[in-house]
């Protein structure tokens, strides 16, 4: 009994632990949808693909999942880029420079350039510069902190990554060489508004009275529009959209309909709901929705758990209705996921890692997904100087990374590591308590039952000694008779 009670411990633990990393417990998602509490939408190019999209994604979104946004390929944006062939004066060698113009401020965190199959990269070459208003020259991204650079092998990208998030209007990188770019993506973010709660108000000082799904928001299939009315020019709808937990926003981008918007303003709210205002950065058209979109920047990046947005539109009714409701966000260095709560593996180079948790690039010597898989000998591709200098790289890179962050990773770790432990523990101890205290117990009885048999051979009751005068009486009696 006492086996089988461990061993259904051990295992409701061992499931305890696995849901609480892994995030296993997903249910049966309708079609376009899949992840835990079916809260991700699919943005495979092939729908029954997802999520194993195979980089065929559908516009507008790039990577393992397809779940990045893709500034350059916005409808809205201006963003064009080119390759201008040419040797620079101050360089021996020939350059390729890869220029992008996003026209107006947009939110910058990293960007991937994927080159053709065939082509050797020098990545270490690469440098990345950034405008950061329309009309000031380009100048090195020292507002970026440090730049990782990173290579993917399928495909063959380099992955460029700031250490600090910015906003930027123009960015510019140039690497040795002539190389045939095929692809070129800069990422803006992950959608977290799906499936949230959408509250409409009248006036900002009252609580809303009702809710209502939002096309993008609050379930995807649910294909209606958000309105809300004002009754005077002074009392403007509102729109709240509530996340389940607090989310690191940078960008926010609303589709109206029929009607460009006047007075419009976003302000993002963390759990103590202090107010952090928006910037607006550019207004465009919507072929989809034959409305406008809108799109807004957070120059100071917060927790959020509300977004309120407000607004009128342009004409008689005052009301104003909204298509779509877009919240990006990206995860700081080292994290991943919906939620940013999910750690990348240590033996990620950079500990950098998709929004999946796949790496970006291994250690030397590691492989796979997450770089769980040691590299055989016989397979290694990089030899020892390669090695070193790689090495030599990653120290580099590693003075440069937060040592808060590391250090937080590091005890988060280990202290789920220790509560597990404790927990062990403590249903050892009780198991064996409980298991000591039924012994203890059918010794006690058994002991207690001995002693009343001893006593009562060795001590004998007030019956026996009122039976045994009774007899040495009657003896008396009849000696005297006799």
């Amino acid at each position: 009994m006492r086996k089988e009670i461990m061993l259904m411990v051990l295992l409701f633990l061992a499931l305890l632990e696995l849901d609480l990393v892994t995030g296993i417990g997903n249910q049966d998602c309708p079609e376009q949808w899949y992840g835990r509490a079916c809260m991700q939408r699919c943005n495979c190019r092939n729908q029954n693909n997802c999520p194993v999209c195979n980089n065929q994604c559908s516009a507008g979104f790039f990577g393992r999942e397809c779940q990045y946004s893709n500034t350059v390929e916005e409808e809205s944006s201006t963003v064009s880029y080119h390759i201008v062939n040419k040797t620079f004066l101050n360089h021996r060698s020939p350059h390729s420079t890869l220029e992008i113009d996003f026209g107006l401020q947009t939110f910058f965190t990293w960007m991937e350039i994927c080159f053709s199959k065939n082509d050797t990269i020098d990545h270490e070459s690469m440098s990345l510069n950034f405008s950061t208003s329309p009309g000031e020259n380009v100048r090195s991204a020292k507002s970026c902190g440090h730049v990782y650079k990173l290579v993917q092998k399928i495909p063959a990208c380099v992955v460029l990554r700031c250490e600090h998030y910015l906003l930027v209007s123009k960015a510019l990188v140039y690497w040795k060489g002539f190389k045939n770019v095929v692809a070129v993506h800069v990422s803006g973010g992950v959608n977290v508004a799906l499936k949230q709660r959408v509250l409409i108000g009248r006036r900002p000082d009252t609580t809303p009275g009702r809710q209502h799904p939002v096309l993008g928001v609050v379930d995807q299939q649910v294909n209606t529009s958000v309105t809300s009315y004002s009754q005077s020019g002074q009392e403007l709808p509102y729109f709240i959209v509530v996340l389940r937990e607090p989310v690191w926003i940078q960008r926010i981008v609303i589709e109206s309909a029929l009607f460009p918007v006047l007075n419009f303003k976003v302000q993002l709210f963390d759990e103590r709901n202090n107010a952090t205002n928006t910037t607006y950065i550019f207004l465009g058209h919507s072929s989809k929705s034959r409305g406008y979109k809108h799109a807004f920047v957070s120059s100071r990046v917060t927790a959020s758990r509300k977004v309120v947005i407000h607004g009128v539109a342009n004409d008689t009714s005052g009301s104003l209705t909204l298509t779509e409701i877009f919240i990006f966000s990206e995860c700081r260095p080292h994290k991943f996921g919906p939620l940013c709560k999910g750690s990348c593996s240590i033996r990620c180079l950079d500990i950098a890692c998709h929004v999946n948790g796949e790496c970006f690039q291994c250690l030397p010597g590691m492989k796979g997904e997450h770089c769980l898989e040691k590299e055989s000998k016989n397979g290694m591709k990089e030899n020892s100087a390669q090695a070193r200098h790689r090495l030599a790289m990653l120290k580099e890179d590693l003075t440069h990374k937060s040592d808060k962050m590391v250090d937080r990773d590091l005890a988060v770790v280990f202290g789920g590591a220790f509560f597990l432990i404790v927990l062990l523990c403590m249903a050892y101890f009780i198991t064996n308590a409980m298991f000591s205290t039924a012994v203890f117990s059918r010794a006690t009885d058994a002991s207690q039952d001995s002693i009343q048999t001893i006593q009562t051979k060795s001590h004998p009751t007030v019956d026996h000694y009122v039976k045994n005068k009774k007899l040495i009486t009657s003896k008396s009696s009849f000696e005297s008779n006799s």
